[in-house]
């Protein structure tokens, strides 16, 4: 595998295991008490900017790769 596959496998799977915490986050909430539901949903909402980051950060990266002429 080269490098750019696995830049971009490491970028799917870290993409995949953030949204999946934050479904389980959401899931939780949704099984708990009307007062938790909210700090779950809060919770869940706080790890979207980190899956922002994670394509950010990775998006810099594949350019850096990717030599464009």
């Amino acid at each position: 595998m080269n490098r750019f596959a696995s830049q971009y496998f490491l970028a799917v799977v870290s993409f995949t295991v953030v949204t999946l915490l934050m479904l389980a986050v959401v899931t939780a909430g949704w099984f708990a008490d009307m007062l938790f539901k909210e700090f779950f949903a809060s919770l869940a909402l706080l790890i979207l900017p980190v899956q922002l980051m994670i394509i950010r950060w990775n998006w810099n990266k594949w350019k850096r790769t990717l030599v464009i002429r």
